[in-house]
Order: C-alpha cells, then sequence, then structure tokens
C-alpha cells in the first residue's frame, strides 16, 4: 500500500509541477516582395550528338580491336522522336589485317520521361 501511495503522489507532483521554458524564437517569414517561382525546362532530346567508342574482343585464336565515331541528330515532337545516325568503324586483328566498315541508322522512339527514351 505504501508503494501505491509513493506512486500516486509523485504522479501527482509531476503533473501539477510548473513547467519552464525560454521564451520562443521568432523568424519573420513574410516579406514585402513576391519569391520568384522557378519551373525548370523539361528534358529535350533534339539536338546534334557525336561521340566515339572503342572495344576490344578476346576470342580463342587473335584479338579484334575496333574504334570509331557516330554523329547524330534527333527532333522531338511532344513524346515523339526520330533521328538519324552516321557511324564509322575500324576493326583490327593481328591475323587477317584491317577492315573498315560504316552504317547509317534510323531512329524513331516514345519519350516515356525526363531522361528516359524508347527507341528501335
Amino acid at each position: 500500500m505504501r508503494t501505491i501511495r509513493t506512486v500516486l503522489l509523485t504522479s501527482l507532483v509531476l503533473v501539477c509541477a510548473p513547467a519552464f521554458a525560454a521564451d520562443p524564437i521568432t523568424i519573420e517569414t513574410s516579406t514585402s516582395q513576391a519569391l520568384p517561382i522557378h519551373e525548370s525546362d523539361p528534358f529535350d532530346w533534339t539536338g546534334f550528338y557525336a561521340g566515339f567508342y572503342g572495344t576490344v574482343h578476346a576470342g580463342a585464336a587473335a584479338s579484334e580491336y575496333r574504334v570509331g565515331l557516330a554523329a547524330g541528330v534527333n527532333a522531338q515532337f511532344d513524346f515523339y522522336l526520330v533521328g538519324a545516325e552516321v557511324s564509322v568503324s575500324g576493326i583490327t586483328d593481328g591475323a587477317v589485317g584491317e577492315t573498315a566498315s560504316g552504317q547509317i541508322l534510323g531512329r524513331a522512339g516514345l519519350v516515356v520521361a525526363d531522361g528516359v527514351l524508347v527507341y528501335g
């Protein structure tokens, strides 16, 4: 019984005791000028691009090395995309010799989201 009385008395003191706190900190958040709203431009695939690439294929008989250059252009209309690419590459392997090849590609696709393109 004494324990119950001690717990009740302690609870009563804790609930009824005054709380002391520092003054609240106030920061002015309103201004006389309207804040500018910046809307980011949507991602656009339209434009020219160029680059180079290199590959190595290690086979059982010999290794093949390829270097190339690719350049293309894309045009985006709403969420549709059309484009073309031209690439030239050179192949060398130690056994047969050197070969050059090129290709012209057409492209059509759909823009799924900003920065995401599905094409064929």
